[in-house]
């Protein structure tokens, strides 16, 4: 009948479509994974996949490293540190490498140029912008960069060899002694400058004693050169500059060590007044390192510092009678 021919064909049409919708769904199957190779199975961590080679910044280390081979002083860095190691040791790195540039250029230039000609903080935007970082850094790992400054500045101390750069007919017309005063002082003043900035974050982190301690005799030592160091020396205004910028040090760690400082001073006075004959010279230029002392009026504790401070000082000009010291404690 009519009915059972419209019904088959309905069913072989369900049929149909039923059959299309298998093979459909059969291709859009997904394929089988892959089984996992044995080596990396075998992996027991996944540090093991992370290659030296992936870090971001690997390359750049690596053609750092390699540029800077020919530098006897330049500092190596791997290139799996971490980040925060790797950006101590960068800046670090960067700094050492400027420095050794400078003194270069100091060492061809003539005795007589003052060191803030080639050495001044505004003069240079990359050395002004690594010591602001370096500075930025201490604030999270002051001990570690007092720490690594010094060993640098005991390296640079200990080598005591007239610049290569400089020719024989200049050593012959110039003395010796002279040019390696020169090249000290112009690392005293670079040395002066990083520290300057560097403990700027002493007031927020705290800093072993014993490296306080030796910046704090470094200072003083600055203010009262060597008698080898004459007035008549061509690197008599060198030797001034580094003492002003040594007593601008001193100021800025008065903020946090105000009682020690006073009594280093008293103890380095009294030292100076009991030679035969006194140093009237050496009282002079000590007064003068201490110019930068800051007078805290807050909190009553350090103000009392502040004013025992004046005290001795103004005990000190009723008792001299040489118009030199007076003028300068005044």
């Amino acid at each position: 009948t009519e009915d059972d021919n419209i019904s088959a064909t309905n069913s072989a049409l369900c049929m149909q479509m039923h059959v299309d919708i298998d093979s459909k769904a059969v291709k859009k199957r997904p394929p089988p994974l892959r089984p996992r190779s044995k080596s990396v199975e075998t992996l027991s961590s996944v540090q093991d996949l992370v290659m030296p080679s992936s870090l971001p910044w690997a390359e750049t280390c690596e053609r750092n490293n390699s540029h800077n081979q020919s530098h006897s002083n330049s500092l190596t860095i791997e290139a799996n540190l971490p980040a925060g190691e790797y950006i101590l040791c960068s800046l670090f790195s960067e700094f050492a490498s400027l420095c050794e540039r400078k003194i270069d250029i100091v060492m061809s230039e003539p005795l007589e140029q003052p060191l803030c000609k080639s050495l001044a903080r505004v003069e240079d935007a990359q050395m002004d912008q690594i010591l602001m970082s370096l500075s930025s850094v201490s604030e999270h790992c002051l001990a570690c960069m007092l720490k690594f400054l010094f060993e640098w500045y005991d390296r640079q101390t200990g080598t005591l060899a007239v610049n290569a750069g400089l020719t024989q007919n200049r050593i012959r017309t110039l003395n010796k002694d002279y040019l390696l005063e020169r090249r000290d002082l112009a690392l005293d003043f670079l040395f002066g400058l990083v520290l300057l900035e560097v403990l700027k974050q002493l007031a927020v982190h705290p800093a072993p004693e014993r490296i306080l301690v030796r910046v704090e005799e470094l200072a003083f030592s600055k203010f009262v050169p060597p008698d080898s160091q004459a007035s008549s020396s061509p690197n008599a205004v060198n030797i001034n500059l580094v003492a002003d910028l040594y007593a601008e040090l001193i100021g800025e760690m008065a903020v946090t060590r105000y009682s020690h400082l006073r009594k280093i001073l008293i103890s380095k006075i009294s030292y100076l007044r009991s030679k035969e004959p006194p140093s009237i010279q050496h009282i002079v230029a000590m007064f003068m390192g201490m110019r930068f002392y800051r007078i805290k009026m807050f909190p009553v504790e350090e103000f009392e510092e502040s004013c025992l401070f004046l005290s001795d000082c103004s005990q000190y000009f009723l008792e001299s009678k040489e118009k030199e010291v007076r003028h300068t404690v005044a």
